[in-house]
């Protein structure tokens, strides 16, 4: 008897000893924020306006007037052609006019003798039509002369070249001393204004048609090609979508071949940062803003395809809550539907637990730096 007792003691305490307390696990509510969706694209920077700088006259190259790869600015002078043959010929084409000047001044008093000879029957008619004709060649001669004065002098102001927009200019192709223009306008430089700057993109057929629908619902005219959207822009070595534009222009037709359509953003680039070629990400919004419920990208679990989060209930017992998700928001993801702004969602520790399992609730908040109030987003399409 004694023996007995002493088993049903014994197994009465392992018994004790194997109760397991619940288990610890942080939880939080979701938070409620106004949220952007928005749709991403793969684009390239491309630049606002590019300059081939040319010799239009022939001469031997005199002087390079600018530091390259500098800023440019309208009006600043960038080559000089030896002018000393086009001030020569400007020179001529000065002295020519005096010629003609003098020619027609001629013409013109014989012209005024021969009418009042004419007039006392000194002269005849065709003496008189004689010298009106040489008065009119005289003054095609001076016309003529001032013409070739306007050209000539265009040759000479053709041997200072100026910057005709501002940007950035890069090396000169060619050295002082070199003759230029013998075998066409021989290219000098190149100027490539970045301030706006372009950023080309492709978007998806399905998104275009999305976006259509929208701006029809707007109360825009259909088949406008130009949609009144904000873009915003970042670079390939950083995920910070920093540049803000907006979209100026969109292709007339989708490429068949691929599906989609090219689109371009207009974005003001002063400070140069964005350099024409670069790769670089663009997403648009995707609607309006609304306001969501939130949870960190973290806390969710996947099986077999149905998302889903871990809910503790007011008895601390763990429940599964499929789930249906929307948009990622920087660390966050947007609950379309599943789950309730007032309930207690675990959010660390997933494994540790499984559902119908009591529990040990901790809870605790989601701040603004888990969820950050500038949304960041996965591409919804293209």
């Amino acid at each position: 008897m004694l023996a007995g007792l002493a088993l049903v003691s014994g197994c009465e305490k392992q018994a004790e000893a194997t109760v397991v307390p619940p288990t610890d696990v942080s939880v939080a509510q979701p938070i409620q924020q106004q949220v952007t969706d928005f749709v991403e694209f793969s684009g390239n920077t491309a630049a606002y306006a590019t300059v081939d700088v040319r010799a239009r006259v022939k001469g031997f190259l005199k002087k390079i007037d600018f530091t390259e790869g500098a800023m440019v600015k309208v009006g600043d002078l960038l080559f000089e052609i030896e002018p000393d043959i086009f001030q020569a010929e400007v020179d001529s084409a000065k002295a020519n006019q005096q010629g003609a000047e003098a020619r027609l001044a001629k013409a013109q008093a014989d012209l005024n003798i021969k009418k009042e000879m004419a007039a006392g029957n000194a002269a005849s008619k065709l003496e008189v039509i004689q010298a009106q004709a040489s008065v009119n060649t005289a003054t095609a001669e001076v016309a003529a002369a001032k013409a070739s004065i306007e050209q000539a002098q265009i040759n000479l102001n053709y041997t200072k070249i100026y910057a005709p927009l501002a940007g950035r200019i890069d090396k000169s192709r060619v050295d002082v001393g070199n003759l230029v223009g013998s075998d066409g306008n021989t290219l000098l430089a190149s100027i490539v204004q970045s301030d706006p700057i372009y950023v080309y993109f492709y978007v998806d057929e399905p998104t275009v048609q999305r976006f259509l629908s929208r701006s029809i619902e707007r109360g825009e005219q259909p088949g406008s090609r130009k949609i009144n959207l904000p873009l915003q822009l970042a670079r390939g070595d950083t995920g910070k979508f920093s540049s803000a534009g907006t979209i100026d222009f969109v292709d007339s037709q989708v490429d068949p071949a691929t599906g989609t359509i090219k689109v371009r953003g207009e974005l003001p680039n002063a400070n140069r940062m964005i350099t024409p070629g670069f790769f670089s990400r663009v997403r648009v919004p995707d609607g309006a803003a609304y306001q969501a419920v939130l949870v960190p990208e973290r806390s969710i679990g996947v099986d077999q395809g149905q998302k889903y989060v871990l809910v503790v209930n007011d008895k601390n017992v763990v429940e599964l809550r499929p789930i249906e998700t929307g948009s990622q928001q920087g660390r966050m993801r947007v609950v379309k539907s599943g789950l309730k702004p007032d309930e207690w969602f675990i959010t660390d520790g997933l494994l540790r637990t499984r559902p119908g399992a009591t529990v040990n609730p901790q809870k605790k908040s989601i701040t603004s730096t888990t969820a950050p109030a500038t949304t960041q987003s996965v591409a919804l399409g293209g």
